[in-house]
């Protein structure tokens, strides 16, 4: 059988399911107990997840012919304390593994022709479990609408945000998956190519460069009066956000979103709600370093009329 793409998120599952049921040595109900309790869990893997564990000595494979099982060892044990640790201590890496996970996700069902209507296939896979967390509706969406901005997948509206039906990678996300494992933040610092961003104005018109082998081409049209502050605000973000106090995932958001928005704001139509959107992730992350003269002169630049 072929390794799917989620083998270590499954089997780390998998594996945090033998510690949450460890008893000192004691008898532990078998795996085919983790598998009924998750509807889609994909039984018929159970075998290669043991394989797959006890391959790296974080299982003993107890499987027999009546079905697949195992048993948590010390090095299990211990690896299941560090990523738990690990979670407590960086929040933001179950954000991270969010947005790969639905990257590859998404690039698993396009590679097998398969239609993806909406993401609740997604939410009840053991796909949407990391590290023994289950992600929810709330999560996805917040993170279909981050993919939608900074231009790695495409979908339709749901009351719950843009990216909730009919998502589909585009051609930006097929690349992130394919030469960064889905990887998003690494993606987009390397299409920035190391921070730098080129910014020229044709009279009116924005043509913004991120990185060295992009190039994004405009209409012929002009920034419309009412977002000419905004797209003055933008331009000063750019030449500026590198030497802000950010870590380096917010700046290469911050660079995203502000190229996106300019881009839109050249629009024969720009999409107002996008905007605002945008302007709003932009102000959520600056907020964090608002004591920044720059920053508080950005701040008050990022208004939509």
């Amino acid at each position: 059988m072929t390794l799917p793409p989620d083998i270590a998120e499954l089997s780390h599952s998998l594996l945090e399911w033998l510690y949450d049921h460890y008893d000192d040595g004691a008898d532990t109900p078998g795996v085919g107990e983790f598998f009924e309790s998750r509807a889609a869990a994909r039984a018929e893997l159970g075998y290669l997840l043991v394989q797959y564990l006890a391959s790296r000595d974080l299982v003993k494979d107890w499987s027999t012919l009546g079905g697949p099982d195992a048993r948590i060892t010390a090095r299990g044990l211990d690896l299941v304390q560090q990523i738990r640790a690990q979670r407590a201590g960086d929040p933001g890496e179950r954000t991270r593994a969010l947005r790969r996970i639905m990257l590859r996700w998404l690039d698993d069902h396009e590679r097998r022709a398969e239609t993806v209507t909406n993401w609740d296939d997604f939410l009840v896979s053991p796909s949407a479990r990391h590290n023994g967390v289950t992600f929810g509706l709330i999560d996805v969406a917040r993170e279909a609408d981050y993919l939608v901005r900074v231009g790695l997948i495409s979908g339709g509206s749901h009351q719950s945000g843009p990216g909730m039906l009919r998502p589909r990678l585009t051609h930006n996300g097929r690349d992130c998956v394919t030469d960064f494992g889905g990887a998003v933040a690494e993606y987009l610092r390397a299409v920035n190519a190391g921070g730098t961003v080129n910014v020229a104005v044709n009279g009116d018109r924005p043509q913004v460069a991120v990185g060295q082998n992009i190039a994004q081409n405009r209409n012929d049209s002009v920034v419309m009066p009412q977002y000419e502050p905004l797209a003055n605000a933008l331009r000063e973000i750019l030449g500026k956000v590198s030497g802000w106090e950010l870590d380096d995932d917010d700046k290469s958001d911050v660079k995203a979103i502000a190229g996106e928005l300019l881009d839109e704001v050249a629009r024969d139509e720009p999409d107002e709600g996008a905007i605002r959107r945008n302007v709003r992730a932009i102000g959520r992350i600056l907020n964090s370093i608002a004591m920044n003269p720059d920053v508080q002169t950005a701040l008050a630049g990022l208004v939509v009329a």
